[in-house]
């Protein structure tokens, strides 16, 4: 046939490209196109801003702090409905400013119905802010919101195959709502459902690859979706919804990470945040039995997509992380305490097996990697723990120091996530746990003789830190604050346990213990990003964890009419 003329590149509009310093991003259209709406640390905390496409300056219109995200704005153009963070739940605000109001107290991720008088969206729920991992959050829902009536109502059940249920949007005549899933390591999928409620429908085929997809955005003629598509590389494509052809690429590749799509009503014009993610591993000293931070180093910094779970060695002396580089799998970082020196192994991330061994993983089998030579070799494993590990998927295991008892998270009696401790030679495992609700992340003391773990709070707004003692008895909450409390690390005597917690609209590092309350340390809070996964040091005058912090700035993309 004849050759194809052609087509030109689809680049950004100049238009709108913020190029100010800080966090700029997910953002919305006004409904005339004219405008956007979206959050920035430019006061201070996460506020909202409009700002007029034609040019002009932004104009706050809320504060107070804390972390206001997820703003959309209503078919009409009277209101703006937003997440924020630190008051909790959906509220709702006039473009001009003014004093905000409480829809509900909870949920996330708003969108609305084309007759503005009802609102979807997740719960629990998690902000789109900076490069979410997944697009929910544990077995999250989908729920409406009668703004006359004020009645909330739940849509979608809890879907243990395919993760929470995430970032919904409504067809534009009202009759169906599209939303993400996904599950940790697992992929996801895009789904939609009668805005009535009844059967979901999967929209994406099964890759057989770890893909993710984002932010479901329908176009006016209801014929399509715009979404983002990511794996080692991210996409913006469109979706035909009726047979019409395969996904078609719109920015391909699009910055790592892109977040938050909106599509201006006449279709025209595509707004997104491009991410740049800032990773660091970082350490701070601690003073004194009530383990107050004194001094903070950063240990690794670069242009990484990634730097996380820092493990000290035996001896102290030294850290191994893993680094992650855009469109690449993950490498293990030897960090030399005492020099600062670095080595790069080509090796996933791994366990401290001995003074200067770390077990890895790489291209699906376990390697012993010693650190000092460099040498690598394959570490067999009874037939047992491969059975114990096929069990857990696609969760993490933890290990003893002397790899002998394993500790993992599956569906127990029930059906809910719950903890079971195994022998890794026999691949004998006893169920530890019967809380009836999402257990994960397990760790041992260094001893062996204890276990933290995290597990969904009841109301489903939040997780806890548990622990549980090996050798029998019941599981334990740790007196935590209420907000996200995420991974655990044991201090050497075992008494206290450290995690991230998510506390008033920004991530801080936490200590707490049975009897002995949460503090948080005196470690810079994070607001436009993350804090995750300490490590205290076998001295007990360390503690080393991931800091993530995302800048962002917001882009227009001009779109071609449909292949």
């Amino acid at each position: 046939g004849p050759t194809p003329a052609k087509r030109p590149a689809w680049t950004p509009s100049p238009e709108l490209r913020t190029l100010d310093p800080g966090y700029n991003g997910g953002g919305d259209f006004s409904p005339d196109g004219s405008q956007i709406v979206y959050s920035s640390d430019a006061a201070g905390g996460l506020e909202l801003f409009v700002r007029p496409l034609a040019g002009g300056p932004a104009r706050q219109i809320t504060s107070g702090g804390g972390a206001k995200v997820d703003p959309a704005w209503s078919p009409d153009g009277s209101a703006i409905v937003y997440r924020d963070v630190a008051a909790g739940g959906l509220w709702r605000v006039a473009p001009t400013g003014g004093p905000p109001r409480q829809l509900v107290d909870f949920g996330a991720q708003p969108a609305w119905f084309p007759d503005g008088r009802r609102l979807v969206f997740s719960q629990p729920g998690t902000p789109t802010l900076g490069a979410v991992g997944w697009p929910a959050t544990y077995l999250a829902t989908l729920w409406t919101l009668d703004l006359d009536s004020g009645e909330a109502r739940q849509l979608t059940q809890a879907d243990r195959e395919f993760g929470g249920h995430g970032m919904p949007a409504v067809s534009p005549d009202g009759r169906w709502v599209y939303y993400a899933t996904g599950r940790l390591r697992g992929g996801g999928a895009l789904f939609r459902i009668p805005a009535t409620g009844g059967e979901a429908e999967r929209l994406t085929a099964a890759t057989g690859d770890p893909l993710f997809w984002y932010e479901p955005t329908p176009t006016p003629d209801g014929r399509a979706l715009l979404a983002l598509s990511a794996g080692l590389v991210v996409r913006i494509v469109r979706l035909p919804l009726a047979g019409e052809g395969p996904p078609e690429p719109i920015l391909a590749p699009a910055p790592d990470p892109t977040t938050s799509l909106a599509l201006s009503p006449d279709g025209r014009r595509l707004l997104y945040t491009e991410c740049l993610a800032e990773p660091r591993v970082e350490e701070v000293e601690l003073e004194g039995e009530r383990a107050a931070a004194t001094r903070l180093r950063t240990i690794a910094a670069t242009g990484a997509r990634r730097l996380w779970l820092p493990r000290y060695s035996p001896d102290g002396g030294r850290l191994v992380y893993e680094l992650v580089r855009p469109g690449a799998r993950g490498e293990t970082v030897l960090f030399e305490r005492a020099t600062g020196a670095e080595r790069v192994f080509d090796v996933g991330r791994g366990i401290w097996s001995g003074p200067t061994t770390v077990i890895v993983w790489r291209d699906g089998s376990f390697l012993e990697l010693d650190i000092e030579s460099g040498r690598q070799r394959p570490r067999a494993w009874p037939a047992a723990f491969a059975a114990l590990l096929e069990r857990s998927r696609p969760r993490p295991v933890a290990l003893t120091r002397d790899l002998r008892t394993v500790a993992f998270t599956a569906a127990g009696q029930g059906g809910a996530q719950e903890l079971f401790l195994a022998d890794a030679e026999t691949g004998e495992a006893v169920q530890r746990t019967r809380l009836g609700r999402p257990v994960d992340y397990p760790v041992f003391s260094d001893d062996g003789l204890w276990l933290a773990f995290q597990a969904g709070a009841t109301d489903g707004s939040s997780n806890e830190i548990w622990r549980l003692a090996r050798a029998g008895g019941e599981p334990e909450r740790l007196p935590t604050g209420e907000g996200p409390s995420w991974g655990a690390t044991f201090s050497p005597d075992g008494r206290r346990i450290a995690y991230s917690a998510h506390r008033g609209g920004a991530w801080y590092l936490a200590v707490a213990g049975l009897g002995e309350p949460e503090r948080l340390l005196d470690v810079p809070p994070e607001t436009s990003g993350y804090l995750r996964w300490p490590d205290w040091s076998p001295d007990g005058r360390h503690i080393a964890y991931e800091r993530m912090h995302y800048t962002a700035r917001l882009w227009t993309l001009d779109l071609p009419p449909a292949r």
